[in-house]
This record gives C-alpha cells, sequence and structure tokens, in this order.
C-alpha cells in the first residue's frame, strides 16, 4: 500500500505575488489545504514552519490586511473561563 504523503502545494498565482513573502505564501497555501473546515492555532502553524508564533500573528493580520483572508473572532465560555476562537474565511 502506498504511503499519503503530507505536503504544502502553492499554487502558481499565489508564488507570482509580490506582495507577500516565501513565509506568507506558505501560510496562505496551508490555510487554503486546510479549509473550510479547520482553522489551526498560531503555535500549529508557528511549529509547522518552524518560527514563533507571534510570527505567525503578524502574517495572519498582513494576510487579512492585504485581503486574502478575513477573521471572525467568536467568544465562548467553556467552565467559566472565557474563550476567543478564531475562524478564518480564504477571500482570495
Amino acid at each position: 500500500m502506498k504511503k499519503k504523503e503530507d505536503g504544502i502545494w502553492i499554487k502558481e498565482k499565489t508564488l507570482k505575488r509580490t506582495d507577500l513573502s516565501m513565509t506568507d505564501k506558505v501560510i496562505l497555501a496551508k490555510l487554503s489545504q486546510l479549509q473550510p473546515n479547520c482553522n489551526p492555532s498560531n503555535r500549529y502553524l508557528a511549529d509547522l514552519i518552524g518560527v514563533k508564533p507571534a510570527n505567525i500573528s503578524r502574517i495572519i493580520t498582513k494576510l487579512t490586511r492585504l485581503g486574502y483572508i478575513e477573521c471572525i473572532f467568536r467568544k465562548t465560555v467553556i467552565d467559566d473561563v472565557i474563550c476567543t476562537k478564531r475562524d478564518i474565511k480564504l477571500l482570495k
């Protein structure tokens, strides 16, 4: 039986974008791959590419500002603790 290989596919149109760094492009491609049912944490994405979660936060903010994604935040209460959940929607 063939083993399934994991990886990230970056579309050619994304690779040609001049307003994004290569790291931005990798994160955008991974978000695209995980959509529509998975909204990864900054920690997950950071561990995936070997950067700090703060770097992912800056990338997510940049992708939002440039109109590639939209972040929707929802507050929920779990065991009397207020938690914020982020949903990411691809726009481009």
